[in-house]
């Protein structure tokens, strides 16, 4: 598998160094999914938010091709191919990890109008070739257990096991994105953000709709 990293435009997956981005699944709730070759802190365990306008949102995963390159999928996210090492994604991730401690501020304690908090971690992952990268998905309802974290996957898996709902345990470090709703907004998903140009069309101007304001 070529260095490069695969995402899902709603979703996010990057394997053996490709990013791709996914669209949000439907269903209520922002849900982002991602892989990488290379993935809120504390947290009360709270019961699931009221669903939430969901826009699509990027899914992130390493693999080999062209950078970028956008496949559609008839009822599926579409996906996003980066070479892994990509500027604007790798800048995209140093900027949410930078404001991780205002999303676990606003998890802990939402203000009015805020819910769905979620969190892209990456994974990782092995594909048949043998080839190692790291899978980039959506977590919601992230729940400290000691030096690890808890939550369940938002969206289905490219390449790792597993399906949407499923319980999933990851640590701080592997955390690569985060977002939330406010007042029908997205705050955060830095990585969405960052392939609204390389998106289709019609699916970025949803979500330019919806984009909130973040933290400076």
């Amino acid at each position: 598998m070529a260095d490069k990293t695969q995402v899902m435009w709603t979703s996010i997956a990057v394997v053996a160094g490709v990013i791709v981005f996914a669209n949000m699944g439907g269903g209520g709730t922002f849900s982002v999914t991602s892989k990488q070759a290379s993935a809120d802190v504390p947290v009360v365990q709270s019961a699931p938010p009221s669903p939430a306008p969901r826009p699509s949102a990027p899914q992130l995963a390493q693999r080999g091709a062209d950078s970028p390159v956008t496949t559609t999928r008839s009822g599926e996210p579409s996906i996003i191919t980066y070479k892994t090492g990509e500027q604007k994604i790798d800048q995209s991730i140093a900027n949410a990890r930078a404001h991780l401690a205002y999303f676990w501020d606003h998890h802990l304690n939402p203000r009015p109008g805020e819910r769905t908090f979620t969190l892209k971690v990456a994974f990782p992952v092995t594909n048949a070739a043998g080839a190692k990268g790291r899978e980039h998905i959506w977590v919601l309802y992230p729940t400290r257990n000691g030096a690890t974290f808890t939550g369940r996957l938002d969206n289905d898996p490219d390449m790792m096991p597993g399906k949407s709902g499923d319980t999933v345990t990851f640590t701080e470090d592997m955390v690569t994105d985060w977002g939330f709703a406010r007042n029908g907004k997205m705050i955060g998903f830095y990585s969405t953000r960052a392939m609204l140009d390389d998106a289709p069309p019609a699916e970025a101007a949803k979500i330019r709709m919806m984009l909130g304001e973040n933290p400076a």
